[in-house]
């Protein structure tokens, strides 16, 4: 069976997914594809790839260290308060993760790399930071993210005032903001207008109408809505869900279910990779706990109608993390490499 770049997406053509996939297919792959390599532990493994500085904020030079996926990192210079696509080029390192330490091969010396092989013993590490010592030494390094974008997690419920009219709609948006542009993606369920008959629930891609309103932080009554500031690593694990489901909605993969199961199970999927690795989501976990550990049993085991379930959730968790709700005040493009 082929896969897509992320492990554990099917591949579109693949014969393997060419007929409707039940929930536990679903759960296999929109989960497994993020959780296939986290284990029960108490913290999340060590992931590097991004791009990372050691110096102090008031230097006015930075030394940066970008780490790719496939196992090269670049060393860059330049200003801290400009963007790091201006800095300077100092030269490459191939790297690799090998028992808690990274180690690098540099065919010619640049800067803190000499020629051949080094080692850097990782001692505490998190999404946003890690140390590091080399071997022989005691001073470890601390090493700091540097936020080149931000990333937002949003959960949106609408409830129309008019259900003849309009469906409930309930979905999860992912957005990155640079200095350049923003990027938007949702995913759920939303209402859609049919000619002669009543309004139709779908779940799949949200409309760019919809998501847009949502985004703007509006003041129709009928939104709940809770953005949440989250670290790259964190948006690229719930990504995988997004990216999950999407393959099987749009190749016509997913079994006739309503669409409100669909959303209830994205919607719980993606709080639990989120809270991975901290608690970003916080919740009653008495009262919803079971919402969001198995959606689609406590969906169709709860009373009322199956359209309200994915939109409880959300204003039950818009309401315990408002405090930490970013507005459209807040939202702004990383400033320096340095955050400042």
């Amino acid at each position: 069976m082929r896969t897509t770049a992320r492990e554990g997406i099917p591949d579109a053509g693949s014969a393997a997914v060419s007929r409707p996939v039940p929930w536990p297919a679903i759960l296999a792959c929109a989960l497994a594809c993020s959780a296939a390599t986290h284990t029960a532990m108490s913290a999340c493994e060590f992931e590097v790839s991004g791009t990372w500085t050691s110096g102090a904020a008031s230097q006015s030079q930075r030394l940066v260290l970008t780490f790719a996926d496939d196992g090269w990192a670049t060393l860059l210079s330049g200003p801290a308060d400009r963007p790091v696509r201006e800095y300077e080029l100092l030269g490459a390192v191939e790297y690799a993760i090998v028992d808690g330490a990274i180690e690098f091969t540099a065919h010619r010396g640049i800067e803190m790399f000499r020629p051949g092989t080094s080692r850097w013993e990782i001692g505490a590490y998190g999404d946003e930071y890690f140390t590091a010592r080399e071997p022989g030494t005691e001073r470890e390094t601390l090493w700091t993210r540097v936020p080149a974008q931000r990333y937002f997690l949003t959960f949106a419920a609408r409830t129309p005032g008019d259900r003849a009219e309009e469906k409930p709609s309930a979905f999860v948006m992912w957005t990155e903001i640079d200095d350049r542009r923003t990027r938007r993606r949702a995913f759920g369920t939303y209402s859609v207008a049919r000619s002669g008959e009543g309004p139709e629930a779908r779940f799949g891609r949200v409309p760019e109408p919809l998501a847009d309103a949502v985004a703007r932080d509006g003041d129709d009554d009928a939104d709940t809505v809770l953005r949440l500031e989250i670290s790259e690593p964190e948006f690229e694990r719930t990504l995988e869900l997004y990216e999950a489901w999407d393959v099987l909605q749009r190749n016509d993969l997913l079994a006739d279910d309503d669409p409100y199961l669909y959303a209830a199970e994205l919607i719980g999927g993606v709080i639990q990779v989120v809270n991975r690795c901290r608690n970003v989501v916080a919740y009653d976990a008495e009262r919803f706990g079971d919402a969001i550990r198995k959606p689609r049993e406590h969906a169709l085991a709860a009373e009322g109608p199956l359209e309200t379930k994915p939109g409880e959730l959300i204003r039950h968790i818009e309401r315990v993390n408002r405090r930490v709700h970013v507005d459209d005040d807040d939202l702004a493009a990383p400033r320096t490499a340095d955050g400042e």
